[in-house]
């Protein structure tokens, strides 16, 4: 691997999102990473993980490690939602959307700890529903806020504080409806024109981890799509680091 290349991670990189991401990305030079449940074997390095738990995680590391990879970037697009209302099956629902949403966070937060490189970028997958309450889906919503209060966190504290590298750059991406295969099997009637291409997201992605109009550490920026034209908007955040 020609290591003056630069690298990106992208956790939960064989999912839609994930493979549009490592495809942006290796056709503009960057060498790519996938970490994922199933291989994707479109990346330049592909590592299978059995879930986010802290074991997983450190395999990931000296897997790179052994191979002296630094990274530039850190896209984790890892993550699943649930609906359930307290009646239900709440702590199991709890449980799984824990590990889906907070543990692969904190997974690729570990791994931005020890591999990314001062002020490279690290990208979390947040949720509209953190600031939209539903009952019917409480843990999910529960599990995205701490992805946001992580977020804000990291942000916000200073590398000796949170193990970071120095000038991380921590954003949080809150897509309203991703135009996936998985979206578009469960609703065949839907009008696609409101919903964002994952080519669009992947682009902005790329072009924040080359540094245009990169957005301020602890940012969350909303993705809206309407009548095919695709916004990216930040929602004020008293975390935001200027």
């Amino acid at each position: 691997m020609n290591r003056s290349m630069p690298v990106v991670l992208v956790y939960g990189g064989n999912g839609a999102l994930g493979q549009a991401v490592i495809a942006r990305f290796k056709g503009k030079g960057w060498k790519t990473v996938s970490v994922d449940f199933v291989s994707n074997d479109a990346a330049d390095i592909s590592i299978s993980v059995k879930s986010s738990s802290e074991e997983d995680a450190k395999h990931v590391v000296n897997h790179l490690k052994e191979q002296r990879i630094d990274l530039n970037a850190i896209v984790c697009v890892s993550g699943g939602i649930a609906s359930g209302n307290l009646k239900e099956d709440v702590f199991g629902t709890l449980d799984k959307m824990w590990k889906l949403n907070v543990q692969s966070s904190i997974a690729a937060a570990y791994i931005a700890s020890q591999l990314l490189i001062p002020a490279g970028l690290l990208v979390f997958t947040g949720a509209h529903a953190v600031f939209t309450p539903n009952a019917s889906t409480l843990a999910y919503g529960m599990t995205k806020a701490a992805v946001h209060h992580m977020i804000a966190a990291l942000a916000s504290g200073t590398a000796d504080e949170s193990g970071m590298p120095m000038q991380t750059v921590v954003l949080g991406l809150l897509p309203f409806k991703l135009n996936t295969p998985l979206n578009r099997k469960s609703q065949p009637n839907a009008i696609l024109d409101n919903w964002t291409p994952l080519d669009e997201v992947a682009g902005k992605l790329l072009e924040w981890a080359e540094g245009v109009d990169r957005p301020f550490s602890g940012t969350l920026m909303q993705i809206i799509t309407i009548d095919k034209k695709t916004e990216f908007k930040p929602i004020s955040s008293n975390y935001v680091v200027q």
